[in-house]
């Protein structure tokens, strides 16, 4: 299984494309959401957003990819300054309640759970663990050697 890597974008079209496809999921769900729907959020046209995505499936795609490398960076940084195993594991779980209390989950595992839940455990689950440990386990190493820091990432 690869792990998600993913390049920052910055601030663009692109960028407002990819946040608006986030609030787009929070607002209509993923079935009902359009490309019409994600750029107009983003204010720009359809044809910038054919521009940097093929169509609403990548895009919607990137953009869960994007928020999935922010937040786990973001909970990642929030346990590298912790002074123990117990303070990293603490902030983490913290930072990661956080991320998970969005209006795009909020709606997807509510409405549409059947596209999620696949993607989360069967269809990519591996994927969603081996990207997890990936950017936490760096973030815990100063409390526990690098193979345990792995595991307990």
């Amino acid at each position: 299984m690869a792990v998600i890597e993913v390049a920052p974008v910055a601030p663009s079209a692109e960028r407002r494309l990819l946040d608006a496809a986030i609030t787009c999921l929070g607002r209509y769900g993923y079935a009902k959401t359009t490309l019409d729907d994600i750029a107009s959020e983003a204010g720009c046209a359809r044809a910038t957003a054919y521009r940097y995505f093929p169509g609403k499936t990548a895009l919607i795609a990137r953009a869960i990819e994007d928020a999935i490398a922010t937040n786990l960076t973001t909970i990642a940084h929030r346990a590298a300054g912790a002074e123990d195993l117990e303070s990293a594991l603490t902030g983490m779980l913290l930072e990661l309640s956080a991320a998970l209390d969005t209006p795009a989950l909020h709606f997807e595992f509510t409405h549409e759970p059947q596209l999620v839940l696949p993607e989360i455990s069967f269809a990519r689950g591996d994927t969603v663990l081996q990207t997890a440990a990936a950017y936490l386990a760096p973030a815990v190493t100063a409390c526990v050697a690098a193979p345990e820091a792995q595991r307990i990432a």
